[in-house]
């Protein structure tokens, strides 16, 4: 499943500003260009993908929930360890997984995100 991350915070500004009365937030990505077709363990998890959400005004103001997290200390876990240097890459231009330390990590953090707003609201 994707997801559509959107700064709260560009939403007020538009609201605010009066730009519109509705924001249509599009996202894109391109994984198949760094997706190692001969690896079975992430080409068939991983794809190219695209989404789209309109966001309007409601009668009660603010957003309902938004939480957007990353953790670079897993670095090791999942990664694309070629780098481009002078116009060549260096190391493979591909993604890189480590599946079972991936699962334990989400597991262990399954419980934290929560899903509940600052009003105590389930989002």
């Amino acid at each position: 499943m994707r997801r559509i991350y959107v700064r709260p915070q560009h939403c007020r500004c538009l609201y605010q500003k009066r730009h519109g009365k509705k924001v249509l937030v599009i996202g894109a990505e391109t994984f198949s260009r760094i997706l190692d077709w001969s690896d079975r363990t992430t080409c068939v998890l991983f794809g190219d993908g695209a989404g789209a959400v309109v966001l309007g005004a409601a009668d009660e103001p603010g957003i309902i929930y938004g939480k957007l997290q990353a953790d670079g200390n897993y670095l090791d876990l999942l990664n694309v360890p070629g780098q481009i240097a002078n116009g060549q890459i260096c190391g493979t231009p591909y993604i890189k997984m480590d599946g079972p330390g991936v699962f334990q990590i989400r597991r262990q953090n399954a419980g934290q995100s929560g899903g509940r707003s600052d009003s105590g609201k389930q989002a």
